[in-house]
């Protein structure tokens, strides 16, 4: 047997395969897919008899989105962020840290090379655990969220 991906619903190509029993009734079975396309990938599986007769599955659509362009990890945090951008638009990026009240607890400044990924891993030792908002600000791009902080 064979599992196929196609992004088209037309070409597919073999990205596997495994073999099963003769005759044996249809089986479940889990595929990792290393490699997926981002976007729509849809897959099969084209089972071929002793004979070199074929016949395929129904389809199954699978969507891979784009990478977000902004990451922060671990979260829920302990001690050490990381601070990722896939791609930045200028040369300086800001982090702010803010409370639920929306108090500025912290901001700092960093360089960057426009149109190139950065990355910057900062400690929160200094603050209470609790949940904190950060905000990313790097030419236009602002990216906003949540931070829980467990110590």
């Amino acid at each position: 047997m064979e599992l196929q991906r196609s992004t088209n619903y037309f070409d597919f190509q073999t990205i596997g395969t495994f073999l099963t029993a003769v005759n044996a009734p249809a089986s479940k079975f889990t595929f990792f897919d290393a490699n997926p396309n981002q976007g729509s990938n849809i897959y099969r599986v084209k089972a071929i008899s002793e004979n070199q007769a074929f016949t395929y599955s129904n389809l199954i659509a699978v969507d891979y989105p784009a990478p977000l362009p902004h990451q922060v990890f671990p979260n829920p945090v302990y001690t050490d962020c990381t601070f990722r951008l896939l791609e930045t638009q200028s040369a300086s990026v800001v982090i702010e840290l803010f409370n639920l009240a929306g108090q500025k607890l912290w901001r700092s400044n960093w360089e960057a090379t426009p149109g190139e990924a950065w990355e910057k891993t900062i400690s929160l030792l200094d603050l209470s655990r609790g949940v904190y908002l950060y905000r990313i600000l790097n030419g236009t791009a602002s990216y906003s969220g949540r931070l829980v902080l467990i110590k």
